[in-house]
């Protein structure tokens, strides 16, 4: 028996947030990084105007919310970084508009001159700390805690020890629909 659960959204019969038409809505387009590491030189807006335009100096340092852990040293990530981008795909800009396709236009004429960095690919690579990614806290190293818990000597005096290195790669899911959001608010004109 087929499952039926999901059947509209698969053969994309179903409604997605883009078939969403409202009065007077706004359209945002985030311009990402197209390197793994790189210094920010230069941002130079869209020729033609937007509703708003938007870049770590016009919103100020506003910094992702992070989780806080006991001895941990951790940088929290800005929404639009002013300085330097560490990963492919990082927020560095947007634009709102009220027209989707005009949007798409302005956002390419958004002009960002960037100066490559060495990216830091592997784990062993940021444990040696020859680049360091966040200069402020003087490490690659943001957690270094000793596990310990059960019988050692078990490891010494067994017949075989199977040691292995395993590397997994980072997994993103890849929805049919982009991540996505529609804000609705209403304005009350009160005398």
């Amino acid at each position: 028996m087929p499952i039926k659960e999901h059947l509209d959204i698969v053969l994309g019969n179903s409604t997605y947030l883009d078939d969403i038409k409202l009065n007077n809505m706004a359209y945002l387009h985030v311009i990402r990084s197209p390197y793994a590491r790189a210094r920010i030189l230069k941002i130079e807006e869209p020729g033609t105007k937007a509703l708003l335009f938007l870049t770590a100096k016009t919103i100020g340092n506003l910094l992702m919310p992070a989780m806080t852990v006991p001895n941990a040293k951790i940088v929290r990530m800005p929404v639009l970084p002013a300085n330097t981008v560490n990963f492919v795909g990082q927020p560095v800009a947007a634009v709102i508009t009220e027209s989707r396709y005009s949007l798409e236009d302005i956002a390419d004429e958004v002009s960002i001159e960037y100066e490559p960095l060495k990216p830091i690919i592997t784990i062993d690579e940021a444990l040696k700390n020859e680049e360091i990614i966040h200069p402020e806290i003087g490490t690659n190293i943001s957690l270094d805690t000793t596990l310990e818990g059960g019988d050692i000597n078990a490891l010494k005096e067994a017949d075989v020890v199977v040691e292995r290195e395993i590397e997994q790669a980072r997994l993103v899911a890849n929805p049919m629909e982009p991540k996505a959001v529609l804000f609705i608010t209403t304005m009350t004109n009160s005398l």
